[in-house]
């Protein structure tokens, strides 16, 4: 079964994702460019004028975005899948991928207070004074808008996500995978 990592920058998904890839039966990939993928052929499918011609219907694009998941992981043996990638949590991108999937998502996302995660990545970074930096940098810009993209859609479908906070997985994360195997009908490790 596919599952989805989606979280802030610089708030432990890299951890949770190393900490996930130890138990045998999971694959956990690096940030992935599969949304992207499936959205590129959602919007070249709605604007193709042979599609309105063709009288293909949505049951179609449906079918064609599952054989495009399952064929990404197709070469991994593990029962369990996680796609990395800050874009699933968008509402409209987890209702297509319900339909795909024949059940609702579940998205992992570790969280951390936002003046963290800022912080972080300005030290990373190693730019500008701060307050420029805020005001300028693609990182922060790229911080903001995943934060964005989490809270929309948390707040529409808070039943679809586990959030995982940064200072609990660091404390413990032994009871943070098994709240993550919950979350996810499997059995904890």
């Amino acid at each position: 079964m596919i599952y989805y990592l989606a979280s802030i920058p610089r708030s432990g998904s890299t951890l949770l994702a190393s900490l996930l890839g130890q138990r045998e039966d999971t694959f956990v990939s690096l940030t992935s460019n599969l949304g992207e993928s499936m959205g590129a052929y959602v919007h070249a499918w709605e604007n193709n004028p042979a599609t309105k011609a063709g009288e293909c219907g949505k049951e179609e694009l449906y079918r064609t975005l599952k054989s495009i998941l399952e064929s990404k992981y197709s070469d991994k043996s593990e029962e369990i899948i996680f796609d990395k990638g800050r874009m699933w949590p968008s509402p409209q991108i987890m209702e297509t991928m319900s339909k795909v999937l024949g059940e609702p998502v579940k998205i992992v996302a570790t969280v951390r207070p936002i003046a963290e995660c800022i912080a972080s990545f300005y030290v990373v970074d190693k730019g500008m004074n701060i307050k420029e930096w805020i005001k300028t940098s693609p990182l922060m810009q790229h911080l903001m808008q995943s934060y964005q993209m989490l809270k929309v859609g948390y707040e529409k479908n808070p039943e679809n996500f586990c959030l995982i906070e940064y200072d609990n997985l660091c404390d413990n994360p032994q009871g943070e995978l098994d709240r993550i195997a919950d979350f996810l009908g499997v059995e904890r490790h």
